[in-house]
Order: structure tokens, then C-alpha cells, then sequence
């Protein structure tokens, strides 16, 4: 296929990369093979990270040091005007989710993350990074906002999601996700204690509104098998793929409709899969260096760099 000198072999894989290449090759070949990406941030993923670094100090009744914390990853993006995300909605819903899980408000209390890979670009001190053997060339890597225990002391991971639109429906779409599975068989493997699964704790973005939602999903011994399995049959196609230097277009993917018979947004690469030659469009996208996933010494190894195509 066209443009294959623009294609890095990937250093490793994640719960999102492989996700997004189990829907489609094409669509993975250009964002994490070649790089590709919209020239505009968007707002709404910079004003998530910014809320996330926040959290653990907030949790621990810091406020003050929260806010400071968002600040500082947001900066002065109230300049979007936008009434929905900006340092003063931040506060709000930070001031209603600290609130809503003080002491037995709460479904878990915090626990500090298990070592693994010792983050050196870590959000937060609660963040838990990782990167494992699943049986292929290459680990998994990513990093879970995360750790707890309930009541009963079952450990769970912990992901907080920010969200415009927040109902059952919203948190049940992470039920069997392989962010999920793929959390809760990091956090097993890393405190050598077997993890009940993921918290997913739901947080509004509205103009007004404030609320939050949590559900604890659980996570079974079979799908932990399967999980694996799954990793390693996406990675023999992407080898496959790599060989072949042809990844193919999954056209049923390219909207919602097609794929689960609802609308929604189309793929943004669309148009380089419609012409023979899709590097002629590649001006149409900015080329992004790669994210580095950090890790400094743990188990006696030496500092080191994992470069990842995205950030888990």
C-alpha cells in the first residue's frame, strides 16, 4: 500500500491503541502507525486531564491544591469561553464530587498504587502505571488513575471519567472494555492480590449541573484468560499486516451506523481511504511525535523510556 515509509513499528501496545486497531487497520495505521492527528487540541480531552490532576489531591481534602493542580495543566484555556469547561465549572464539580465521597459516601477509600512502572510523567500520585508480558514481542503499557478498597476489602482499580452526558448507560459502555480487563489484570498482577475489577466513577460536565455516578465493575477469571488471548491475536494480525505492508480499510466502521446501527461521528481519516494515493491528503493532518510512556528504575532495572503512539 501507498505510504508505508511513514509507518512506524509500534514499541508497544495499550488498551486504546489495540481497541482502535480492532476496528479498524487503516484507522490505526494512520493515527498510531503514521502518526496522524488533527491540527486543533480538543478541548474537551485537555479540560478531562485537567480535571484528573486534581483528583487525588482533592480526595484527600486538599482544595486548594487540587484547583492549583488543574491550573496548571489547564492554564489559560478560558480564553475558548466555553461555558461548559473552565476553571470555575472545575471548582463546582470538584467541590460536588469531594462532597459526595467523604468517608462512607464513599464506595472505596484510597490505597496507594502498587509499584510497576515507576511513572515519571505521572498526572498524579495515585496514578498506577504498568507494562507487562502478555506472550507477544512487545508489553501492554498504560496507567490507571487509581487504586482502592471497598468496605469489605476487595482491591479495585479506580478510573474517573468525565462525561457531558451521564446516566447508566454511560458508565454500563465500560462493562467488558479492555481498559477494564486490562486494569484489573495489572493491578492483580502488580500487588500479587486478586483485583475485583474497575470503579468507574462518572463525572458531569454541564454549564450548571453537577453530579456523579459510580459503578464498580467486576471482572471474572475467564475474562482475564480471554483478554490475553484477545492481545494476542490482535497483535499476530497487526504482524501479519506489517509483513504484508497492507493494512486494510474496515468500511463498516468508518461511521456508528454501519456498526451498530445508530449515528454518530464519522472517522476523520475518511477521506484518505477515497483516493488512490491517501499521502496526497496527508496535508490535511499534522504529523505528532510520538508520546513517551516514562519509567524510571524499579526491580533493580535501569532508567528507561517505552515510546508510545498514545496515552492510556
Amino acid at each position: 500500500m501507498k505510504g508505508m515509509e511513514f509507518y512506524h513499528e509500534p514499541e508497544h501496545l495499550s488498551p486504546s491503541s489495540v481497541s482502535q486497531f480492532a476496528r479498524c487497520p487503516r484507522l490505526w495505521f494512520y493515527s498510531h502507525g503514521c502518526g496522524l492527528g488533527k491540527a486543533e487540541q480538543h478541548i474537551a480531552l485537555k479540560f478531562g486531564e485537567a480535571f484528573h490532576a486534581g483528583m487525588g489531591l482533592g480526595r484527600r481534602g486538599d482544595y486548594p491544591g487540587a484547583l492549583k493542580a488543574f491550573l496548571e495543566v489547564w492554564e489559560d484555556r478560558d480564553e475558548f469561553d466555553d461555558p461548559k469547561r473552565n476553571a470555575k465549572r472545575a471548582i463546582s464539580m470538584y467541590k460536588n464530587f469531594f462532597e459526595t465521597h467523604k468517608g462512607l459516601k464513599s464506595s472505596y477509600v484510597l490505597n496507594e498504587p502498587p509499584k510497576g512502572a515507576e511513572l515519571l510523567n505521572r498526572v498524579s500520585d495515585d496514578e498506577m502505571g504498568f507494562a507487562f508480558d502478555v506472550g507477544i514481542p512487545i508489553p501492554i503499557v498504560g496507567r490507571c488513575d487509581a487504586v482502592g478498597r471497598d468496605h469489605s476489602g476487595k482491591l479495585w482499580g479506580i478510573e474517573y471519567k468525565t462525561s457531558s452526558q451521564l446516566g447508566s448507560w454511560f458508565l454500563m459502555s465500560f462493562e467488558n472494555s479492555p481498559q477494564v480487563l486490562t486494569y484489573t489484570l495489572a493491578l492483580s498482577a502488580l500487588s500479587g492480590e486478586r483485583c475485583a475489577g474497575v470503579v468507574i466513577d462518572g463525572i458531569l460536565v454541564a454549564k450548571v449541573s453537577c453530579n456523579s455516578m459510580g459503578l464498580p465493575i467486576s471482572v471474572n477469571d475467564v475474562q482475564l484468560e480471554e483478554i490475553i488471548k484477545w492481545y494476542q491475536r490482535m497483535w499476530l494480525r497487526i504482524y501479519k499486516y506489517q509483513k504484508a505492508e497492507d493494512f486494510p480499510c474496515n468500511f463498516h466502521a468508518c461511521t456508528p451506523y454501519a456498526m451498530f446501527g445508530m449515528p454518530g461521528y464519522t472517522c476523520p481519516f475518511s477521506p484518505l481511504c477515497k483516493v488512490e494515493d491517501w499521502t496526497t491528503l496527508k496535508g490535511m493532518f499534522v504529523t505528532k511525535e510520538p508520546h513517551v510512556f516514562l519509567v524510571g528504575k524499579e526491580g533493580g532495572k535501569e532508567d528507561g523510556e517505552v515510546k508510545t503512539e498514545d496515552k492510556v
